[in-house]
């Protein structure tokens, strides 16, 4: 068998960048690129599909923009007032089944966690609350809480 010497490496090499330069410059003078010419009539459909497209695409935006109003009018309109009592002396699992029987809150376990790591659950203060459905369970903390 038989050694592969530098100078045949470099042969090699050289031969492969002429090629690709000879390929380069043949492609560079020579495109293969197709130029059409338009008549009047055929760039006016051209104009008016793409308008079409963008009247499209703003109407569905605009649908998007009326969906979400009327989402966020919904919700104001399922916004309830409650009146919820604490009565002096009352425990914590007290407290959050009487807030879990009126669909205050979503789950007792859940919010029970949220007092603790709030580390709130001895300064519930006592008193009558009004609340706004649907509340998050960071605002009802804040709310019922001695601050």
């Amino acid at each position: 068998m038989k050694k592969i010497r530098v100078w045949d490496l470099s042969i090699l090499f050289l031969g492969i960048g002429i090629g690709i330069i000879l390929s380069v410059a043949i492609f560079y003078y020579n495109p293969v690129v197709k130029y059409r010419d338009y008549s009047d009539d055929q760039i006016v459909e051209k104009y008016t599909e793409i308008k079409l497209k963008e009247q499209r695409e703003s109407e569905k935006n605009n649908n998007k923009n009326n969906n979400k109003k009327d989402e966020e009018k919904n919700i104001e309109d399922d916004i309830k007032k409650l009146e919820f009592n604490i009565e002096k002396g009352q425990s914590l699992d007290t407290i959050i089944d009487n807030l879990y029987s009126k669909k205050v809150i979503d789950n007792k376990e859940s919010f029970l966690d949220r007092l603790k790591v709030r580390e709130v659950t001895g300064k519930i203060q006592y008193g009558t609350y009004n609340i706004e459905l649907p509340i998050d369970y960071d605002d009802l903390i804040d709310k019922i809480i001695i601050k």
